[in-house]
């Protein structure tokens, strides 16, 4: 699935398209920072495992976020 183009397609005009998509790339990226802190935090060093972990959940709760909203 191109998430890129079920946005596009779905929203009102391609201008408003291409700003949730932006949107929903920053969310992740803002998901990320917040858990990639938190576990720098609490253990000290993030290892591959966990990258993989917050990388794989930021990406999981982006979908459940856009979904809800309708945009994907």
């Amino acid at each position: 699935m191109d998430v890129g183009k079920s946005i596009i397609a779905k929203a009102p005009t391609k201008g408003e398209g291409l700003e949730r998509l932006q949107e929903m790339k920053d969310y992740v990226r803002e998901v990320i920072v917040a858990e990639y802190k938190l576990e720098r935090a609490s253990v000290g060093i993030v290892g591959r495992a966990a990258i993989d972990r917050i990388s794989r959940n930021a990406i999981q709760q982006a979908f459940e976020v856009f979904e809800e909203d309708g945009d994907l």
